[in-house]
């Protein structure tokens, strides 16, 4: 469990975090308002099919998928570099470490999700089919569910540094 100090030295930690994801959301609506308002002004392309669009869908899927699998992947490497170095040195945790694991592994996932939503929202503005706006919202959506807030950071760096523990217990 963490002190009252510790969280008082995650808030401006979270608060960054929370300015990153926002700006990645609010880019998607932005974006997307701007890609509504072009395709009302114009003229149906009529393109059939939407072949863009269809792209797009398969890459929000794998972009969903990939954003809750890479970072998986590369937080382990991450993880055992901080456990080892604490067990090395016998030092008390660094907090900072693990916020820095959590908040790259954040970026990571909304900045996959934010790709694809933008190129759903492209094949929009080329093909004017509404499956890209409702795919680009649905990514739009996986991005503010990661929307970090404190009790959930402090819950994931417990959790780690009862990993941590574990692990240096286990090279006794």
């Amino acid at each position: 469990m963490l002190d009252e100090s510790q969280r008082e030295q995650l808030k401006p930690l979270v608060r960054v975090m929370q300015i990153i994801v926002g700006a990645l959301a609010i880019g998607i609506v932005n974006f997307e308002f701007v890609a509504l308002w072009i395709v009302m002004s114009g003229e149906d392309p009529a393109v059939n099919p939407p072949r863009m669009t269809y792209a797009a869908i398969g890459a929000a899927v794998i972009a969903f998928f990939a954003s809750a699998l890479l970072p998986m992947f590369l937080a382990g490497p991450m993880k055992r570099q901080i456990a080892t170095a604490q067990a090395v040195t016998g030092a008390k945790p660094d907090l900072r470490r693990y916020v820095g694991v959590y908040q790259t592994l954040l970026i990571i996932r909304c900045a996959i999700l934010e790709g694809a939503a933008f190129f759903c929202l492209v094949g929009f503005m080329v093909e004017h089919h509404i499956a890209g706006p409702i795919a680009a919202t649905l990514l739009l959506l996986a991005i503010l569910v990661q929307f970090p807030t404190l009790s959930r950071l402090e819950s994931w760096i417990e959790t780690e540094l009862v990993a941590a523990d574990q692990l240096q217990q286990l090279r006794r």
